[in-house]
C-alpha cells in the first residue's frame, strides 16, 4: 500500500473505531439509565469504570496502529471486554486506602501518647 492509502485507512479506522465506541457508550448509559437508582448506586463503580475505559480508548485512538484497531473494531463489546481484564487485576486502590488510613491511625495514636504540655 502507498503511504497515503495507508494514511486515508488509519483514518477510516480510527473514525470506525470512535463511532463503535460511542454507540457502545450510548447503549450502556441506556441500559444504567432503565435501572432503579438502588441498582445503579450498586453498579457504580463499574459505571465509573466504563467510563473511564471509553474515555481513555477514545483519547488513544488516533494514536493506535491500523492493526490494532481492526482487531479491536471486531471485539463485541469492546468496553465490557476491558472492563473484564480490569477486574483481574489488581486493585491498588484499596491497598492504598488501607495504608493511609493505618498512617492516620498511627498518626492519632502519637497525638494521644504525647506528653501534655502544661500552660505556664
Amino acid at each position: 500500500m502507498v503511504e497515503n492509502e495507508q494514511s486515508t485507512e488509519k483514518k477510516e479506522l480510527t473514525e470506525i473505531f470512535c463511532l463503535r465506541l460511542n454507540l457502545e457508550q450510548k447503549r450502556y448509559k441506556k441500559r444504567m439509565m432503565k435501572m432503579s437508582p438502588e441498582a445503579v448506586f450498586g453498579k457504580a463503580y463499574e459505571i465509573n469504570c466504563m467510563l473511564s475505559i471509553y474515555e481513555t480508548l477514545l483519547d488513544k485512538a488516533e494514536k493506535m496502529e491500523a492493526d490494532v484497531l481492526k482487531c479491536l473494531i471486531v471485539i463485541p463489546d469492546i468496553l465490557h471486554f476491558f472492563y473484564r481484564k480490569w477486574m483481574k487485576t489488581g486493585d491498588s486502590f484499596q491497598q492504598e486506602l488501607e495504608n493511609s488510613m493505618e498512617n492516620g491511625m498511627k498518626e492519632i495514636k502519637a497525638i494521644l501518647n504525647k506528653p501534655e504540655r502544661k500552660a505556664a
